[in-house]
Order: C-alpha cells, then sequence, then structure tokens
C-alpha cells in the first residue's frame, strides 16, 4: 500500500512495513518533513497494536503504551537524488553511538517500494513546536539552560567522532513526557512546525534558519566549516528560544543586531521588528534595560557570536560557563514548568 493513498483516514487503515529484524510497523499520519520533502510518519509496533486499539476504543488512560510508538522516515527507492541523501545522513547517524541527548536511529531497511528509518518518538514535539503553542514570547531563561546544557553534552559526542552538526536550531531539539532532551542529527533531523504565511512572505523562514543564520564562516564561505560553527548554532538556539523565535528581514539585520549585541555584550529585552520605523534604534535601545537575562547567561551567549570562528569557545569550554555549571535545575524542573504552563 502506497503511503501518498492514506492521507485522509490513515488511522483507520495502517500500511504496514516490516524491517530485517521481522518487527512490524503499521504506519499512519504524518508528523513532520524534512527540508527536501521526505514525509516522517508516526508507526506502532504490530506486537502492541492490539493494545493501542483498546486504548483508543476503551480510553484506557492507564494503558502503558508511549513506548509502542515510533516515528519512521521513508523514501520511495525510485526517488534517486533524496535516496542518496538520506543514506549520507543515515552515514553519519551511525558512526554516533547511543546517547540520552542525541536522537538515534536503528539500521534502515528496504521494504517493498521504500528505504526507511526508524526513530524514537519524541512525544511532546521539538521545542519550537512547544513554544508555538505554549510559550509565544520565549522559554524561562532556567529552561533554555537545562535545555542548551543538554545538547552540548550530546554534541560533545558528535564532534569527538570528527563530524559537525550543522543543522543545530530550536525545531531540531526534541523533548518527551519521559523527561528526555534529544538533539536531532543526520537522519533523525526534520521539522515538525511547518512556516506560517507571516514568516514567509515577510520574515526569513524559521525552518531554514540554520543556513540564513549560519555561522559567518559557513554562510559566506570564506573558510572551511568547523566544530566552533556549530557553537555559533548554539548561540542561535539559545536566542530563538530565549524570544519563541527570530524574526529577521535578512542576513544584514541578523548581523547588525549580533554586531551590536556582540559590542554592547548584553541581550535585548524584546527582539522586536527592525523593519518598522525606529525599530533597530528600540532593538538596541531595548539592550540597555535590565531585569530579563541574567549576566552570566548573557556572558555565554554572546561567546557564541564571536565572528572569528578561532575567538569562540568549543563545546567544551562552552560546558564549564558558569552559566551552566552554577544552574542546579534538571530536565525533570523543565517538564514541570513546561507541563504546568
Amino acid at each position: 500500500m502506497d503511503p501518498s493513498n492514506h492521507q485522509n483516514n490513515p488511522i483507520e487503515t495502517p500500511f504496514l512495513l516490516v524491517d530485517q529484524r521481522r518487527d512490524r510497523f503499521f504506519v499512519m499520519h504524518a508528523i513532520g518533513n524534512t527540508s527536501d520533502g521526505v514525509v516522517v510518519r508516526k508507526a506502532v509496533l504490530s506486537a502492541d497494536f492490539d493494545t493501542w486499539a483498546n486504548f483508543l476504543n476503551q480510553h484506557d488512560q492507564s494503558t502503558p503504551i508511549k513506548d509502542v510508538f515510533v516515528a519512521v522516515k521513508m523514501v520511495g527507492i525510485t526517488q534517486d537524488v533524496i535516496l542518496q541523501a538520506l543514506r549520507v545522513d543515515v552515514e553519519r547517524s551511525l558512526k554516533v553511538p547511543y546517547h540520552q541527548n542525541i536522537l538515534g536511529i536503528r539500521k534502515p531497511f528496504h521494504y517493498s517500494r521504500y528505504y526507511s528509518v526508524v526513530l524514537p518518538l519524541m512525544d511532546l514535539g521539538s521545542l519550537r513546536s512547544i513554544m508555538t503553542s505554549r510559550f509565544p514570547y520565549g522559554l524561562p531563561e532556567v529552561c533554555i539552560i537545562v535545555v542548551l546544557r543538554e545538547i552540548l553534552r550530546g554534541l560533545s559526542l558528535i564532534h569527538s567522532k570528527g563530524l559537525i552538526h550543522g543543522q543545530i536550531n530550536a525545531g531540531h531539539v526534541f523533548f518527551n513526557a519521559k523527561s528526555e532532551i534529544r538533539l536531532a542529527f543526520g537522519a533523525s533531523v526534520y521539522d515538525d512546525v511547518q512556516d506560517s504565511p507571516e514568516s514567509t512572505s515577510q520574515y526569513l523562514p524559521h525552518n531554514s534558519i540554520c543556513h540564513w543564520a549560519a555561522a559567518p564562516e559557513v554562510y559566506h564561505r570564506d573558510t572551511f566549516i568547523c566544530e566552533r560553527s556549530d557553537v555559533w548554532l548554539i548561540g542561535i538556539t539559545a536566542l530563538e528560544l530565549a524570544y519563541g523565535g527570530l524574526k529577521v528581514f535578512n542576513r544584514d539585520d541578523l548581523e547588525s543586531r549580533l554586531k551590536t549585541i556582540l559590542t554592547q555584550k548584553a541581550l535585548p529585552r524584546e527582539w522586536g521588528d527592525t523593519t518598522s520605523e525606529g525599530g533597530f534604534k528600540r532593538f538596541a535601545s531595548s539592550l540597555f534595560k535590565k531585569g530579563k537575562f541574567s549576566k552570566s547567561f548573557e556572558n555565554m551567549v554572546v561567546n557564541c557570536f564571536e565572528f572569528e570562528a578561532k575567538w569562540r569557545p568549543t563545546v567544551q569550554e562552552l560546558l564549564e560557563h558558569e552559566a551552566f555549571t552554577q544552574c542546579q535545575s534538571d530536565v525533570f524542573c523543565l517538564n514541570n514548568i513546561l507541563r504546568n504552563k
């Protein structure tokens, strides 16, 4: 059965995938997509299918079903360009061993006319989707620090394998009900929030932020990409989480803001819209208003935005910053804050 035929009512008529272990997956509705159009779908392990179906029929809230769901990326074997790109991503993913802060994958498999990759389903979605629904003006500082600390731990492992991430942003950091924060990497990267008409017409699209907000050496292709290019994206992610997203008109707008932040060594109270009359003046003046962020947090973020890569900290050096070492909160605290909002 072709997945494209199950857009309207996929839960009632799931189609089947079988991997090399003979595990069977009933694949259902779409939950996201990649930048090149690969659809990511929710699936349920067939061994638990009856339990899942009974849950839907009886609404038995005591049934422990959250571990039977997974996510699946599927590419038709005739889609040569997209298929090759996914295989490259799979190769990168499989070079990194299991880590609690990295969204890993199972070994990919062919079934019927599809090349499929199974990954954990992060049931609470990406941090971008969480902010879109409940924190439109950004997360509390303590939450941001916990999130960044967790993804830096995963990123440290990626760098230790001689790999560079290159796609770090709030849309690629996922959270689940077990209080796990995981950074998608390689074949597990996808977006679960689509750009709104506003973001695509006036502002640069959020889903391509890792391109238009990339480190200078990457964006301008001045030098080779390096591990510190990922540190720049950590700073960009921190700003996304702090303000609920980055409304940026163009690359010049972004660089003007970041240079001002770097010069003043402070973050604005509000990100604002610099395209309106007097917008950049309001942005700059808000740098001098106190109250929203601690100095240690501001200092940590500012350090990520050195325009010369060699002056940025490494991931390990960033983890040793006082913003992280002095933070006593953990992911369970983050879970409480997000759920009680």
